[in-house]
């Protein structure tokens, strides 16, 4: 995070906290989420957006332009690991100087429903993940 005493001018960085999947950083595994859990909503993406190809950078396109899923992948989005990348939900971010309150129950192994959803995928695919909550800074 940016800090400067006295004069500040305006930033284009934010803290972040996300509930989310640690994977195997993997464009293919995120195209294989995207057929799984939006078949009809993503093929009608490609058929608007590309000349019907599709890839793991496809898929991830439509997974931030439709704001489904958070991929936190590089630098930019805040979490840069050579290996591994986090698909999730933001809970919250600091843009000015408050963060937004949240509460997540972590007891409730149905929570979030998105989450839910992505693992019964990996499950079903055989693909390894981990649950975990990360924060940090990215671009806004």
């Amino acid at each position: 995070m940016k800090r400067r005493v006295g004069f500040v001018s305006n930033s284009s960085s934010c803290s972040f906290v996300v509930n989310g999947l640690k994977i195997k950083k993997d464009l293919s595994i995120i195209e294989k989420l995207v057929k799984s859990l939006y078949p009809n909503r993503y093929q009608e993406y490609i058929d608007e957006y590309t000349d019907g190809e599709t890839s793991g950078d496809v898929a991830r396109e439509f997974l931030l332009e439709e704001e489904l899923l958070d991929i936190f992948d590089d630098d930019e989005t805040g979490y840069s690991n050579k290996d591994y990348m986090v698909i999730g939900d933001l809970i919250t971010h600091i843009n000015e100087e408050m963060m937004d309150s949240f509460e997540i129950d972590l007891d409730d192994p149905e929570k979030p429903e998105s989450i839910i959803k992505v693992i019964k995928v990996l499950d079903k695919l055989g693909i390894e993940y981990k649950r975990v909550i990360i924060g940090g800074t990215m671009m806004c």
